[in-house]
């Protein structure tokens, strides 16, 4: 969701400087003209006082809430459904963990045994003389 915010919008939204200068919005927090927004991670930052963070980051400091009040208005502003999540019980948890675990393990023995010493450089240089 965040990655598809567009900052200039949720300026607006907001009763910002929506204008944009060379890219860079006017930051709400210095004023200066170095407010840059990321489009392909969703994170916004100011290269001139430093703040930097997402749009429910942006909404939170903006309006003075934390950051569910800030996810709320979020959604509220752009129309969005939340998708509820299904609890988990003890037993799927633990058996999503113990999948985790054995790609873990086996990620760990393909590390050991291709990226190790004996089948570096060194190794080949040695066998081939």
């Amino acid at each position: 969701m965040l990655e598809t915010i567009d900052y200039q919008s949720l300026f607006a939204e907001l009763g910002l400087d929506a204008a944009t200068h060379n890219g860079n919005h006017v930051c709400p927090f210095c004023g200066m003209k170095a407010f840059t927004p990321y489009r392909d991670n969703g994170v916004a930052r100011c290269h001139s006082c430093g703040w930097g963070g997402n749009a429910i980051n942006l909404v939170a400091k903006v309006k003075s809430v934390d950051n569910d009040e800030a996810f709320a208005a979020l959604v509220k502003m752009y129309n969005l459904k939340l998708i509820a999540l299904k609890p988990k019980t003890r037993k799927d948890a633990i058996g999503q963990l113990a999948n985790d675990l054995d790609f873990l393990a086996s990620v760990r023995l393909h590390f050991a045994f291709y990226k190790s010493e004996r089948m570096g450089a060194a190794h080949y240089q040695r066998r081939s003389g």
